[in-house]
C-alpha cells in the first residue's frame, strides 16, 4: 500500500471526525471576524478536494500521489485548526452556562436556607440566566458565522462588478441595405452571379487573453449566400474559434468579422445572433419535449414546420416514437444516442430562419449514408443562405463551394476540393489520413481531369 493511499484514509477519518461530527465548519462553517483570512485560505481548498476526489485513481495513472498527498494534509490541516477554534468556543459557551446554573442554585440554596429568598424566585433567576446566556450564544455563533458571510459577499460582488469582454455595439438591427437579398435591390449581375457576401473574415486575428501567442492569425475569406464553405484542418488548428468569432462568444483582437456588410462589433449580441443558426460541436439538449427544444430559435413554428425541419435532418426516428414531438427529452438529452441528439439539434437550427447556418462538426456521430443524404437534403433547404461547415472528415465536405485549410491558426489552402488536391499538400496531407489509397488515386484522377477541362 502506497504513502498517498495511507495519508487518504488517515485523511478521510479526521474529515469524518472533524467535519461531520456537528462542528460548524468546513465550508459551512465560520469564525470569528479574526479568522476571516483563515477562511479565505481554508474556502478554496475546499475545491481542490471536490475536483481531486473524483480523480483519485487518475492521478495515480500519472502517478501524482505526492502532490494529491500535498492537497489532502493541506485541506485536513486547515479543517482541524478551524474546528479546534469552533469547538473552543462551543464548549466555553456551553461550560459558562452550566457554571452559571450551578452559581445561581448555590446561592440561591443558601438564600433559601436563610429563608431570605423563596424556590420560585430561583427558578425564575435561573430562567431569565439561561435565556440571557443562550441569546449571547446565539451572538457567538452568529460572529463566527460572520467572516463566511463576509468572504461569500466578497466573491459576489466580484461577479457582479465584473465586467463582460463582450460589450453590445450600438446596432439593435442589420442596416436595411445590409439585411437585403440581392434579388430585392437590384445590384450588379456580376454580384448576384456570386451571391451576397454574409460573412466576412478581413484579416482577422485572435488571441486568448492568457495565451503567448495567437490562435488565428490573419483569417481572409468570404461566406456567399447560396454557397457552402467548408472549414478542415487538424485538432486545434482553431476550426471552432472561427465560429465563436461570428456568434461574439469571442471578440478578433485583430482585423475585423462582418456579418452582411456589417462589422459584428457594432451590432448587439441579439441582433446578430438573430441571423445566425448554429449547431455546436457537442449536441445539446433541453429537458422538455422534443418539440420545445425544436422551437428554441423559432418559438412560433408550427408542427408542420417541425416535422419539415425533422424530415430534412434524417431524423425519422421521431416518427416512430409513441408520443412523437412530445416524446419526454431528459436534461442532455441523455435518452437518445449521439446521432440522434445531433440530427435532433440540426433539426433545431434549420426550424430558425437564418442568413448564416454554422454546423460545428455536427456530421461526426453519423455514419456515411445518413450524412450523405442530409446533405443532399441540406443543400435544398436552405439553398437562400450561407452555410458554413467545420468538419474532421474529409467526405463531409468534397461537394463544399470552398474548403478552407486550416493549420496551425493559419489559412494553409483556400479553394474547392479539386483545387485543394492539386494546390494545397496540408490537404492532400488530411486525404491520405482519411482515404484508402485507390479512393485517394481515383480523386486525385478526379482532380486533375477537372483542371484540365477548366484550362
Amino acid at each position: 500500500m502506497t504513502n498517498a493511499h495511507v495519508s487518504l484514509q488517515d485523511f478521510r477519518h479526521r474529515l469524518r471526525r472533524h467535519l461531520l461530527g456537528g462542528i460548524p465548519g468546513g465550508p459551512d462553517g465560520g469564525g470569528a471576524p479574526w479568522l476571516d483570512g483563515l477562511v479565505m485560505e481554508y474556502l478554496p481548498s475546499g475545491n481542490v478536494l471536490r475536483i481531486t476526489f473524483p480523480h483519485i485513481y487518475f492521478a495515480r495513472w500519472f502517478n501524482e500521489q505526492e502532490s494529491l498527498d500535498e492537497a489532502f494534509s493541506d485541506y485536513a490541516t486547515n479543517a482541524i485548526r478551524v474546528n479546534w477554534i469552533f469547538a473552543t468556543f462551543d464548549c466555553s459557551a456551553f461550560f459558562i452556562m452550566n457554571i452559571a446554573e450551578v452559581a445561581i442554585l448555590w446561592l440561591g440554596g443558601n438564600r433559601v436556607g436563610a429563608h431570605a429568598m423563596e424556590i420560585a424566585s430561583i427558578s425564575a433567576c435561573v430562567e431569565y440566566a439561561m435565556m440571557i446566556l443562550f441569546f449571547i450564544m446565539m451572538a457567538q455563533i452568529g460572529a463566527l458565522m460572520l467572516p463566511r458571510a463576509l468572504v461569500c459577499i466578497e466573491r459576489c460582488r466580484e461577479v457582479i462588478e465584473h465586467a463582460p469582454s463582450i460589450a453590445d455595439g450600438e446596432l439593435g438591427s442589420l442596416p436595411e441595405r445590409a439585411s437585403t437579398a440581392p434579388a430585392d435591390t437590384g445590384d450588379a449581375p456580376a454580384r448576384e452571379a456570386l451571391g451576397e457576401v454574409v460573412a466576412h473574415f478581413g484579416n482577422a486575428s485572435f488571441r486568448f487573453a492568457d495565451a503567448d501567442e495567437d490562435t488565428l492569425h490573419h483569417i481572409n475569406f468570404l461566406c456567399r449566400r447560396g454557397t457552402t464553405t467548408a472549414i478542415i484542418g487538424p485538432t486545434g488548428s482553431g476550426k471552432s474559434t472561427i465560429a465563436k468569432l461570428l456568434l461574439r462568444f469571442h471578440d478578433a483582437t485583430d482585423g475585423s468579422v462582418s456579418l452582411c456588410g456589417t462589422d459584428v462589433r457594432e451590432l448587439t449580441q441579439h441582433a446578430l445572433r438573430e441571423h445566425i443558426s448554429y449547431v455546436p460541436q457537442k449536441a445539446w439538449l433541453f429537458s422538455g419535449t422534443i418539440a420545445d427544444n425544436l422551437r428554441y430559435g423559432a418559438p412560433d413554428a408550427t408542427d408542420e414546420e417541425l416535422w419539415h425541419a425533422i424530415d430534412v435532418a434524417q431524423s425519422g426516428f421521431v416518427r416512430e416514437l409513441p408520443e412523437g414531438l412530445g416524446h419526454r427529452v431528459a436534461q442532455g438529452g441523455t435518452n437518445f444516442s449521439g446521432g440522434q441528439r445531433q440530427r435532433l439539434s440540426i433539426a433545431r437550427a434549420l426550424v430558425k430562419k437564418a442568413d448564416l447556418y454554422i454546423f460545428d462538426d455536427s456530421f461526426s456521430a453519423l455514419d456515411f449514408k445518413t450524412d450523405a443524404a442530409l446533405r443532399h437534403a441540406l443543400a435544398e433547404e436552405v439553398a437562400d443562405a450561407a452555410v458554413l461547415i467545420i468538419a474532421q472528415r474529409i467526405n463531409t465536405i468534397l461537394s463544399a463551394d470552398q474548403i478552407v485549410v486550416l493549420k496551425d491558426g493559419c489559412i494553409q489552402g483556400l479553394g474547392t476540393h479539386e483545387e485543394l488536391m492539386r494546390t494545397c499538400e496540408a490537404y492532400r496531407e488530411i486525404a491520405r489520413s482519411q482515404l484508402r489509397a485507390e479512393e485517394l488515386e481515383a480523386l486525385m484522377e478526379d482532380s486533375a481531369a477537372k483542371g484540365g477541362e477548366r484550362k
